[in-house]
């Protein structure tokens, strides 16, 4: 009994910790759309539910993303009006590495959507929709 209380006390726990990430969405009922399973290996984004940090980080987040940048860049967006924003932070490194080591072959990523593409074989899709991190993986048109 005492190890039934424990194991849901730490999934309320995780449930809160992730709804707490800046950024969070929560991930799709149907996390796969129905023509990745069409090959026996697709290509496919896998969008991400957060990009790992939570609420209290972010202006952290944004000086350090705004340091790095190169100057040139810096100075357009001065001009142009534009800020930094959540868009500029980078992916979680950890969450590209669990997908690869889940089977998945890393193509392209994309700040902006919050995603990345892989090469996924038809076996390995569902383990990696299972990750706690994938809000939904969408076959390259």
């Amino acid at each position: 009994m005492t190890n039934i209380l424990l194991i849901l006390c730490l999934t309320c726990l995780s449930n809160l910790q992730q709804k707490e990430m800046y950024g969070y969405r929560a991930p799709l009922p149907g996390k796969v759309a129905p023509e990745c399973y069409q090959d026996n290996h697709v290509r496919a984004w896998i969008f991400f539910t957060d990009k790992g940090f939570g609420q209290d980080n972010y202006a952290r987040i944004l000086e350090t993303v705004s340091n790095n940048m190169e100057r040139s860049a810096y100075e357009r967006r001065l001009r142009k009006g534009s800020i930094i924003d959540y868009g500029d932070v980078p992916l979680n490194r950890d969450y590209i590495s669990e997908v690869e080591a889940l089977g998945g072959l890393l193509i392209e990523e994309s700040k902006w959507l919050n995603a990345a593409s892989f090469w996924i074989f038809k076996q390995d899709i569902d383990r990696i929709a299972s990750l706690d991190f994938v809000y939904k993986i969408n076959k390259v048109a």
